[in-house]
């Protein structure tokens, strides 16, 4: 994907397939020239898990995943 296709996904709750073919679930967010997909713990007294993800070329397919908002 390119920067434009990933930009409307900035700050939403998302799936994304990666080109290596992981799946990402969470927040979208954007630093810089990378993003980050921040997963919420299933228990609140556990550590959120945020995955960076280098470029919007690194990223297959976006979907809408709202499921996984607090």
């Amino acid at each position: 994907m390119t920067d434009a296709e990933v930009q409307p996904w900035v700050g939403k709750w998302i799936r994304a397939t990666l080109a290596d073919g992981r799946v990402l679930a969470g927040k979208l967010e954007q630093h810089g020239s990378h993003y980050t997909v921040m997963t919420p713990a299933p228990d609140k007294r556990e550590s959120d898990t945020t995955e960076k993800v280098p470029s919007a070329a690194q990223i297959a397919t976006i979907e809408n995943a709202p499921e996984f908002g607090r």
